[in-house]
């Protein structure tokens, strides 16, 4: 059975096959987590559909079902949602913009990268 959570506003950021938690509104006290407690999250389940139009999230296989209070939130899958460049070719331009008449030099002290080969 499918549960529907609507909110005031939804994050950008927000995909379809992001995992959905909730916090106990018990377990904050002062906008702190009470994490003494071995279960202080419960997993509520997979995002399979965003309804941009009513702000709301749908998660057809819920494991939990979250309280009316209870501190909703979000976390991306790793393997899909990596920080890295993916593949064997990237291009990059850079430029420098002056704000004199005439060209002076700058010096670039160092340009770094992290690849990862995506179609191994």
């Amino acid at each position: 059975m499918a549960i529907k959570i609507t909110f005031d506003k939804l994050n950008s950021s927000l995909q379809v096959g992001d995992k959905v938690y909730s916090i106990a509104a018990t377990n904050i006290v002062d906008d702190n987590v009470n994490t003494s407690s071995s279960n202080f999250y419960n997993l509520i389940g997979i995002i399979s559909n965003i309804i941009y139009s009513s702000n709301s999230i749908v998660i057809d296989t819920p494991a939990n079902t979250p309280a009316s209070n209870d501190y909703v939130f979000f976390a991306k899958n790793k393997s899909i949602n990596e920080s890295s460049l993916k593949g064997y070719y990237a291009k990059i331009e850079l430029s420098h913009q002056s704000n004199s008449s005439t060209m002076k030099k700058v010096e670039l002290f160092s340009i770094g990268s992290e690849i990862a080969v995506s179609s191994k």
